[in-house]
């Protein structure tokens, strides 16, 4: 998912995140728990200096064995 502006999760339910979430320079929340089910980066700063990255809940891998690799990246703000 790339957005030119924020991204904001604020419904109920836990959220399931498979694949990358990234903004330009702007915020990028979640207020539910998050379970990482591949692969991903979350990136705020794909251009301009980034904006904050926040997580309201829990992160978590969904497989404890082979855990899923998750790249946060809020920039230079």
């Amino acid at each position: 998912m790339t957005s030119a502006g924020t991204f904001t999760q604020n419904g109920a339910g836990n959220v399931s995140l498979g694949a990358n979430v990234l903004t330009a320079s702007g915020a990028i929340s979640f207020a539910s728990p998050v379970a990482v089910v591949a692969a991903i980066t979350i990136n705020s700063a794909t251009s301009g200096t980034g904006a904050d990255v926040s997580f309201a809940s829990t992160v978590d891998a969904t497989a404890a064995v082979t855990p899923e690799s998750l790249t946060v990246d809020a920039g230079t703000t």
